[in-house]
């Protein structure tokens, strides 16, 4: 199941939003608290 989830994913790759780190980099544990803000271009 995992496999056929991550290649879903990177088939769909480009759909994929892209994202930055706008809130707590620099955090030791920042995969919880962390603000992200969505790239546009």
């Amino acid at each position: 199941y995992a496999v056929a989830a991550i290649t879903e994913v990177y088939k769909n790759r480009d759909k994929i939003p892209k994202v930055e780190i706008s809130r707590g980099a620099k955090l030791r544990l920042r995969h919880f608290q962390t603000g992200l803000q969505p790239i546009y271009k």
